[in-house]
This record gives C-alpha cells, structure tokens and sequence, in this order.
C-alpha cells in the first residue's frame, strides 16, 4: 500500500490514474490477507465441514461479499479521486454493508476456530466502518473547516475499507473450503443420477 500510496502521490493528479493505484493498493493487501490464510497452519489441518443450509447459502454468499466490497472500495476510490459524486458510494455502502454482516452472521452459527473469529471481526469492521463512513462523509462535505479528528476519521474510513475487503476474502477462502450443503438439502436431493 505504501508503493501505491507513493504513485498515487507521482500521479500528476490524474483522476483516474489515481483512483486506479488506490483500488490496486486495497486488491493489494486482501491478496496479503489470502497469502496470510494459505500458509496459515490452520488451513493445513484437517478441514472441518460447515453445514450450509440456510438462504442465500454460505458459498454464494463466499462469491458476492468479496465482490460486493471490491466494488465498494472501486467506488470510494473513484469518490476520492472526484471521478463520481457521493451518491453511488453511499447507496451501495448499505448493501454491502447488509451482504458483509449477513455472511458474518450466517457463519457464526456453524462456525468453529478461524472461520469464527473472521466471521466475528467482519462484523465489527463493518460496524466500525459505518461510523467512520458517515464522519469522512461530513468530513467532505465541510471541506476545509474539517478538523484533526475528522479528517483521522476519514484516513481510518480508507484503511477500515481496506481491512473489511481483506476479511471477507479471507472468509470466502474459508467458507469455500469447508461450506458443504446439509444432508438432504434441495442440491443434495437434486444431484445428477438421483431421482425421487
């Protein structure tokens, strides 16, 4: 994040050159986070099935939070960097926001170990992340007047982005390891060469 930071910095305020090297340095630091979890020695030791029954199932939800934060931080990027107004990033901040904490809370259910813990601080970040959103948000709209506090508070808004992008891929990797579909569930029952 650093290097990117520094060629943000060397952009030569370019809006969308800009936007781009600050998306890059949060895509930067979830690939940390997947790195972190795949030579972590829990993920080496024996898998522990998750049951997913309910709906929308943990798998799906293991493919569209990640997706769904990415482009959160696409448009806070782009919002920063004056390439859109604040509209589309704060529409999409709810709903990410209820995919976010939906996962984390499905999980917490069957969760053991890691996955638990993961699921237990995407909750919180996206808590946390609401607060600091709303505070960079008034930050913004006061322009310079902003004081030392809200302007921490938005800076700890872009760092926060960046952590709660990192979880939710850390519990995709998780959930799409160990999520299997409950005994006699509607996939189980309709499996190819299974008939009622």
């Amino acid at each position: 994040m650093v290097v990117s930071g520094a060629l943000t910095a060397r952009a030569g305020g370019d809006a969308g050159v800009e936007t781009a090297l600050a998306w890059t340095g949060h895509v930067l630091f979830a690939g940390l986070a997947l790195a972190l979890v795949f030579s972590s020695t829990a993920w080496r030791a024996e898998r522990v099935a998750v049951e997913d029954s309910g709906f929308p199932s943990l798998r799906s939800l293991g493919w569209v939070a990640p997706v769904s934060v990415l482009a959160q931080v696409a448009l806070g990027a782009a919002y920063r960097h004056k390439l859109i107004g604040a509209i589309p990033h704060v529409v999409w901040a709810f709903v990410t926001a209820i995919v976010v904490m939906l996962a984390g809370a499905f999980a917490l259910g069957p969760a053991q170990g890691q996955l638990r813990k993961i699921s237990m601080g995407m909750i919180g970040a996206a808590g946390a992340q609401a607060v600091l959103g709303v505070t960079a948000l008034l930050s913004r709209m006061t322009g310079g007047e902003a004081g030392p506090l809200m302007k921490a508070a938005a800076l700890m808004h872009v760092g926060t982005g960046s952590l709660i992008l990192g979880l939710t891929c850390a519990w995709a990797a998780w959930i799409l390891r160990d999520a299997e579909p409950a005994r006699g569930s509607q996939k189980e029952l309709a499996a190819p060469g299974r008939h009622s």
